[in-house]
């Protein structure tokens, strides 16, 4: 490298979209005027094969010219002014590729919008530990919890024991949200029901017993749905426009049930 030439004149170089060896070769030859191969990488440091290969380069960027000189070929730096039309042709590119890009970009956000990050999220658990750690997780989301079920049905696969202990307790704990309940008229519900506290839990119940082998549960955007039928297993599905139809039919039905006046 010459030492004349300043770290900053290099990297001026380099934002031109020189590599430092070729900014290095055409300062050496600014210097130099026209020369070989040989002189250049003798002055400049760098092996003779890289100066070939940086040449090369130069010459297709415009900025190195060849001539013949005693049979040999020999190379010269352009005048620095010419750097301008190297500046401005990479301007040119740029402006080309904006344009292209905003010509193309209605075509990707329709892509993006389509891709499986904005499609529903879909997680599936299986078997009856497994539906228990669902149930934490939703508690620890600290939303309120709406649900529509058949007590019977609940109780043919746990016990108001376990529920109290693992659902009911922790929700206690962990604070933050709300049960609200849709069902027929069976021993959990009742028993929470009669219990009162409205600021806790409510409860809605249906006018006729329900039979049907499934939960349906809303917390925030997921929308829970577990079955029963042979291994116990809940689909979980988090998605805001689905969630938000699910969440104004599930009021619906509510105020459509009243309150219902008994306390104890």
């Amino acid at each position: 490298m010459l030492s004349a030439v300043t770290n900053r004149n290099m990297k001026i170089l380099e934002k031109l979209g020189l590599s430092q060896k070729e900014a290095s070769i055409f300062t050496t030859l600014l210097k130099l005027g026209a020369s070989e191969v040989r002189e250049i990488s003798q002055i400049s440091g760098i092996k003779r094969p890289t100066v070939y290969f940086c040449l090369e380069r130069l010459i297709k960027l415009g900025v190195i010219e060849v001539s013949v000189k005693k049979g040999k070929k020999a190379y010269s730096a352009v005048d620095p002014e010419e750097l301008l039309k190297l500046v401005r042709a990479q301007k040119a590119e740029i402006e080309a590729k904006e344009n292209s890009l905003m010509k193309a970009l209605p075509r990707l956000q329709a892509l993006a919008a389509a891709s499986p990050a904005t499609m529903p999220h879909v997680r599936i658990y299986e078997g009856v530990m497994s539906l228990w750690k669902l149930g934490s997780e939703l508690l620890h989301d600290r939303h309120d919890l709406l649900f529509v079920y058949s007590g019977n049905t609940v109780l043919a696969h746990t016990t108001l024991a376990q529920i109290l202990k693992k659902f009911t307790k922790k929700r206690r704990q962990i604070g933050g949200s709300k049960l609200y309940a849709i069902t027929d008229r069976n021993l959990i519900s009742e028993k929470r029901f009669q219990e009162g506290d409205t600021l806790f839990r409510e409860y809605r119940f249906l006018s006729k017993p329900i039979t049907f082998n499934s939960i349906f549960c809303l917390c925030g955007d997921k929308i829970v749905l577990v079955s029963f039928e042979k291994v116990p297993q809940a689909i979980v599905i988090e998605s805001v426009p689905i969630a938000q139809i699910l969440c104004f039919l599930f009021w619906s039905l509510w105020e459509s049930l009243g309150r219902d006046e008994k306390t104890k």
